[in-house]
Formats: C-alpha cells, sequence, structure tokens
C-alpha cells in the first residue's frame, strides 16, 4: 500500500479567491509571475519582504529559498488560515485541487468510496488488466486469515495462468487485494477525509492511507491542516503515529 503526490494546487489560489471576495487584491503577497499588485511577496515564516532570483525567492531573515511556483506569502497564508478554517468559510478551500497515486486494498477502497463530495477516482480495470498487475493482498495479522489470502491468490493465479475471462476470475479477489488508482480532492474534502480516516475507530488499512497522505502532502498543506479546528487532526495524527510535524502558529 502507497500513496504519491502527483501534484497540488498552489495555495495563493485559495488566497486569491478570499482577496477577491472582498475586492483586496492589492493585498496579496504572494509570488504571482503576472500580477501587477503594490504589495511585495513575502516570507511565510517570518513576513519579510524576499529578494527575488531568477528562479528563486530568498529570505535573508530566515535564509531560506521559496520555489516561485509555488510560494504563498505571509499574510495570504495566514488569511486562508483565519477565513478557510478557523473562521469555518470552508467553501473557499474547495478552489485547490489535490492529486494523489494510491494503492489500497477493496476494503480501503470501499471506504474511500463514502467520501463522494469534492472526490474523483480512477482506478484500475479488473476487467482489462487484471493479467496485466501484479497480484497482491493486504497482509493480515491474523494467521488463519493470512493462509486464507494465500490460497485465494494461489488459486487466482491458476485461473489467470488457464487463461479463464478476467471478470470471471475478478470475482475470487477478497477485500484484501489491492487496487492502483489515481485520486484527487479538494482541501476542504481532504481535511474531511482525515478528520475521519486518523482516528482509531478506522479500520487500520484506510487509517494508513490517510497517513501516507498526510506524509506525501506539501508543507504548506500540512500546517493548515495540523491547525485545523484547532489542532484536532494534528492530535490524532501525532497521538497514533508519533510524528514531529509542525504545527504551525497563527
Amino acid at each position: 500500500m502507497s500513496v504519491k503526490l502527483v501534484t497540488a494546487s498552489n495555495l495563493w489560489i485559495v488566497a486569491g479567491a478570499i482577496r477577491h471576495s472582498h475586492y483586496t487584491l492589492d493585498g496579496t503577497d504572494s509570488f504571482v509571475p503576472s500580477k501587477s499588485y503594490k504589495r511585495e511577496a513575502t516570507c511565510k515564516q517570518c513576513g519579510t519582504c524576499l529578494n527575488v532570483g531568477e528562479d528563486e525567492l530568498y529570505c535573508s531573515a530566515c535564509d531560506k529559498y521559496y520555489n516561485k511556483g509555488q510560494h504563498i506569502g505571509f499574510a495570504d497564508f495566514n488569511l486562508i488560515r483565519k477565513v478557510g478554517f478557523h473562521l469555518n468559510h470552508s467553501s473557499v478551500l474547495e478552489q485547490t485541487m489535490i492529486t494523489f497515486d494510491v494503492e489500497m486494498s477493496t476494503k480501503a477502497l470501499l471506504e474511500e468510496s463514502r467520501h463522494r463530495v469534492g472526490l474523483s477516482q480512477t482506478v484500475t480495470s479488473s476487467r482489462y488488466a487484471l493479467d496485466k498487475i501484479e497480484i497482491k493482498f493486504e497482509p493480515s495479522p491474523s494467521v488463519k486469515v493470512q493462509q486464507g489470502l494465500e490460497t485465494i491468490k494461489q488459486i487466482v493465479t491458476e485461473c489467470l495462468e488457464a487463461g479463464e475471462p478476467l471478470d470471471e476470475v475478478a470475482m475470487l479477489l477478497p477485500q484484501a487485494f489491492i487496487y492502483e488508482l489515481r485520486l484527487s480532492m479538494n482541501l476542504r474534502s481532504l481535511a474531511h477525509f482525515l478528520d475521519l480516516r486518523l482516528a482509531k475507530a478506522a479500520h487500520r488499512t484506510i487509517r494508513k492511507v490517510a497517513v501516507e497522505m498526510v506524509e506525501a502532502l506539501p508543507e504548506d498543506y500540512k500546517e493548515l491542516l495540523f491547525d485545523y479546528k484547532k489542532g484536532t487532526i494534528y492530535k490524532k495524527y501525532k497521538a497514533e503515529y508519533n510524528k514531529p510535524f509542525r504545527k504551525g502558529k497563527v
């Protein structure tokens, strides 16, 4: 089971949407190549105005470099945190798109499919690709269940080698079978997904997917999500997996 980030929208898109609604675009401090706004780009950490190089932005106060294509300024970042999360105007978070390549068990996929708003997925087809992909099952901590899975895997392999119709062979696949899929969601949906699927009550397979999603995210996204609802997502994640991610400050 694995999660890889394909792409994540520049967070300035969210800040820009908020500023459009309040007609305060001149207040943006993110680096936008085409902008004609008055304010200079600033460091997300300290708010210092950045030195603009050919390919990068540099903060002399923090000795930190920023990628021009993914930069978000201090004021814009905290505007998203305040409006999108603390004041619960979360519709602005729907302006983003985060895409992952994911491997997950059928059981996890069934649970993920319950999240239907702001989420899109394309799953590898068992009808057309079952004889081309590696047959993998999610391991079980139960010895008897694991033995059963190994037996089923052997039967599936024998059926494929015998040239049985793929649609019929797919009927043998258990919930432990690992599918590959491309999964896209906006930041609002991702926050809701993590809030539910990082909880102890979630099954270990979907919780593992949620954890790997967090680990794959850009740092700016992590800071926003870990402060969501005054840190509940962060606390769930850290308590369960003891990962030293930074919470950030308002």
